[in-house]
């Protein structure tokens, strides 16, 4: 004869741990539960929470990962950038080239007069 194998359920999702949490903490305050069946439902319980627990925390630490990442090649790009502009690592551009865009082109015209000037 051969022996069968117990077959260890599948962990449930995160969401089906949530509702089935919710539903036996709904039976408990409810007074749903058998007394003889309390015990086994909160050791259900403790086991869920255990669970879910376990994936905030796993889930936490793959998120705080990606972050590292990201911010890594975020300083490595800028770094990159800043050795193309031959500026050093921190330093400012000078204050003329942040005012503008493009050139100036010394036409400062009111929109509403054709040859009134504006007052800088």
């Amino acid at each position: 004869m051969t022996q069968k194998k117990k077959k260890t359920p599948e962990a449930p999702s995160y969401t089906e741990a949530v509702k089935e949490l919710e539903q036996i903490l709904g039976a408990i305050e409810g007074s749903e539960v058998d007394l003889d069946l309390l015990a086994g439902r909160v050791e259900r319980a403790s086991e869920l929470v255990k669970m879910l627990k376990a994936r905030i925390k796993a889930t936490e630490m793959k998120v705080a990962r990606v972050v590292e990442d990201l911010r890594e090649a975020s300083e490595k790009e800028t770094e990159k950038e800043e050795a193309g502009s031959g500026m050093a690592s921190g330093e400012e551009p000078p204050l003329e080239d942040t005012l503008f865009d493009g050139e100036d082109s010394g036409d400062h015209r009111d929109p509403g007069g054709p040859d009134e000037q504006v007052p800088f």
